[in-house]
């Protein structure tokens, strides 16, 4: 029999069956809720111990991109809305009218399949929805440990995210076995964790100051990785960017440095600051001369003599791939 003959006598296709080149296939480019930690239709997972600092993670990204007016939808299963979320989410002074939540009776709880979620993002023009913690929206009938169970779910999951152009978030904890590596550390199927394009662990650092927490993407499959950094929780309670971890230096002392660059950085972005301006505000935040004399020669700021004084200049910066700020702000929002 020749294979001319072979295909002849093959079964007709199915009629959801289609077979294309991928010549024909459009390259799309990757959009990001904030790179490269959340992107755009696709699903992240931001895992950790309890009390380590996730949920605070989460809650710290809707408020900065409630700022920038962006709705987001955030349901959680372990945590009071009215007397736990929406305080800590005015910690991080969030605009409360651009983060919704999904109330439904006790009979007739949420799941990651549920077509309430779909209706509920559309409904608002959500760009993002957080599901906390994943292990709750799976469903009774669900095993989490089976994996042919656990993949359609995530796949449809993947679908809503896909078809409704939202980034989906979900929070997860940690198994206790320490001898594994961080991607096979959250609960259930590694096939939870393969659906995610990104996972994030935030982790209290234990030789570090108490408020401290590491943030370290472990898969990043869209973006390269972004370098592990530091957040840390303020008087007022709400978690801020710290800097870039470095494990061979005291965090106390980096974290000086890069608050010391963040703080320039944003005094400087925009604005016209003469060196006396600038040296009298940075005095005023508490940081000596001398670091912020390293702090403008890691953002290799520029001075301009005007009259008696010098205008001190950011570099200018280009678009998106284009020259790269040496502080790492787009790690923090």
């Amino acid at each position: 029999m020749n294979q001319q003959n072979t295909y002849e006598s093959a079964p007709p296709l199915p009629a959801d069956y289609r077979l294309r080149s991928l010549s024909y296939v459009k390259n799309e480019a990757v959009t990001w809720l904030w790179k490269p930690y959340f992107p755009l239709r696709k699903i992240s997972i931001v895992q950790g111990d309890p009390g380590e600092g996730k949920t605070s993670f989460v809650l710290m990204t809707l408020a900065k991109l409630s700022r920038e007016g962006i709705v987001s939808i955030y349901v959680t299963a372990e945590d009071g809305i009215g007397d736990t979320i929406v305080p800590r989410l005015m910690r991080q002074n969030a605009d409360l009218r651009m983060i919704n939540t999904i109330l439904t009776p006790a009979e007739r709880p949420l799941t990651l399949t549920d077509p309430r979620l779909a209706d509920a993002v559309m409904t608002v023009n959500a760009k993002v929805i957080v599901l906390d913690p994943i292990q709750a929206f799976l469903g009774a009938s669900v095993n989490m440990n089976a994996a042919n169970e656990i993949r359609p779910v995530m796949s449809q999951l993947g679908q809503l995210a896909e078809t409704l152009d939202c980034a989906v978030i979900l929070v997860g904890h940690q198994n206790k076995n320490a001898g594994l590596k961080d991607i096979y550390k959250g609960l259930g199927s590694i096939d939870i964790t393969a659906a995610a394009r990104s996972v994030i662990t935030v982790s209290k650092i234990r030789s570090g100051q108490r408020s401290q927490r590491l943030v370290r993407q472990i898969k990043s499959s869209l973006a390269p990785e972004a370098p592990p950094c530091i957040y840390a929780f303020n008087e007022s309670g709400a978690l801020e960017y710290s800097g870039e971890y470095n494990s061979g230096q005291s965090t106390e002392k980096q974290s000086k440095l890069e608050r010391c660059k963040l703080a320039l950085y944003e005094y400087l972005k925009g604005q016209r600051r003469t060196a006396q301006e600038v040296q009298k505000y940075m005095e005023g935040r508490g940081f000596s001369k001398t670091t912020v004399e390293r702090a403008r020669a890691a953002l290799r700021v520029q001075s301009k003599r005007l009259g008696k004084d010098f205008l001190l200049l950011l570099p200018q910066q280009e678009e998106e791939g284009g020259g790269q700020c040496p502080l790492p702000i787009r790690f923090a929002p």
